[in-house]
């Protein structure tokens, strides 16, 4: 059995959704069936499992990853499923996931346990529709011979519980070294796979608060938040009371804080900084 370190971890027994950072989790590359694990995993019925494997199999396909897993979610042990393409290529002969796992780049650690507590957060409190959005998240390793390599680590839910919050995740590790020519910094982006180009506005509003932390430190309040984008699409602070039945002056408060975590002096200045943190 191939034992590989796979840029995930798991923090267990919790079974919380999302709840998972890059780091430490050994697991054994299988060659299970899909079709066995659906069936012994899940209730679903033939057409359903596979309706479901096909497009994995699909996704996978075109995407080309590095590595492959199933997570229930539901479960103490989450891990289902795992598969290792053994196609890392930029990062020399010598390449595995154990050296990978230990060159993620010191200073983007904390931002990559900031994005999965953000995700995790989210889930609780938004249906996530499946095999729709992939949460992608964007980080470096230094090779021992200080090549830089970027990796693309997307997470998909496949399947929601009754209360929509995911409960089977499909997560993919990716070299995109060649296509990002190694920049260097953690970045977040939710792709929506169904519909291209059309992303909700909160799942807009969560890409770009986890974006914002993670390049300029800023941490806002869902109200905060709330507003800062009703500012981006032209609204006025009497517009904007209007719209989430506050008062204006409790706007102009918001406004003002929003300002100061910026450190801008006006509202044009705000959104082309936030503009900037998401561009």
């Amino acid at each position: 059995m191939l034992v590989c370190m796979l840029i995930i971890r798991l923090s267990l027994p919790s079974k919380k959704i999302f709840n998972y950072t890059v780091f430490h989790i050994m697991i054994v590359c299988s060659k299970s069936p899909l079709e066995e694990v659906f069936v012994h995993e899940t209730n679903l019925n033939i057409a359903q499992r596979t309706e479901i494997i096909s497009w994995i199999n699909s996704y996978v396909d075109t995407i080309n990853p590095e590595f492959m897993m199933l997570l229930d979610v539901s479960k103490e042990i989450p891990l289902v499923y795992e598969e290792c393409f053994n196609t890392l290529n930029n990062c020399g002969p010598n390449c595995d996931v154990s050296t990978l796992n230990a060159n993620v780049v010191e200073e983007q650690r904390g931002n990559i346990v900031l994005v999965d507590d953000e995700l995790k957060e989210f889930s609780f409190a938004n249906v996530v529709p499946v095999r729709s959005c992939s949460f992608n998240l964007r980080y470096n390793v230094m090779y021992p011979d200080k090549k830089a390599i970027t990796l693309l680590r997307s997470v998909i839910p496949i399947i929601n519980n009754e209360l929509g919050q995911p409960t089977i995740l499909l997560v993919l590790l990716q070299d995109i070294t060649k296509l990002t020519n190694a920049v260097q910094g953690t970045y977040f982006e939710i792709k929506c796979i169904r519909h291209p180009g059309v992303v909700n506005e909160s799942l807009m509003s969560l890409e770009g608060s986890i974006n914002n932390k993670i390049k300029f430190g800023i941490s806002l309040t869902k109200r905060e938040n709330q507003i800062l984008q009703l500012l981006i699409n032209g609204h006025t602070s009497l517009s904007i009371s209007k719209e989430l039945f506050i008062a204006k002056t409790t706007v102009d408060k918001h406004r003002q804080n929003l300002m100061r975590k910026y450190k801008v002096s006006n509202v044009t200045q705000l959104i082309r900084k936030y503009l900037q943190s998401v561009a």
